[in-house]
């Protein structure tokens, strides 16, 4: 399992649904993709396959039909994902990267308790590392 790689558009919308299936075949990705991509079958397995040699998914059963399930855990991929983000726009400055976002949205009034409950979460985790 691969928690360290990069994934297109595309993979993260099969990754998306696979994640909340469980496990699916390559007509049911078809199924639920056509309306917003207007995937057609072999684009599907194409995009599976690419994420097969990642590393994110597997192939259960050479049967049809063939049915896929993740290697690799969502929240690895995001966290890669926002880490690998971060240190590219914003040069790995977690504060540049909130501000920049502050700056361009006004947040609402549970949005700013969130970031302050993990921003407090955050210290409480350094203040106990650094007994």
């Amino acid at each position: 399992m691969n928690s360290r790689l990069s994934l297109s558009n595309g993979e993260w919308k099969i990754m998306k649904l696979l994640w909340k299936n469980n496990t699916m075949t390559v007509g049911e990705f078809v199924a639920a993709l056509e309306k917003d991509t207007g995937w057609n079958k072999n684009t599907v397995f194409t995009m599976l396959k690419r994420l097969e040699e990642k590393g994110a998914v597997k192939m259960l059963t050479k049967q049809r039909p063939q049915k896929y399930v993740a290697l690799i855990a969502r929240g690895d991929a995001e966290n890669y994902e926002a880490s690998s983000f971060i240190s590219r726009v914003f040069d790995g400055s977690v504060g540049l990267f909130v501000s920049a976002l502050t700056d361009r949205n006004k947040l609402s009034k549970r949005e700013i308790d969130e970031l302050r409950g993990i921003l407090d979460k955050a210290e409480s985790e350094l203040e106990q590392t650094e007994e």
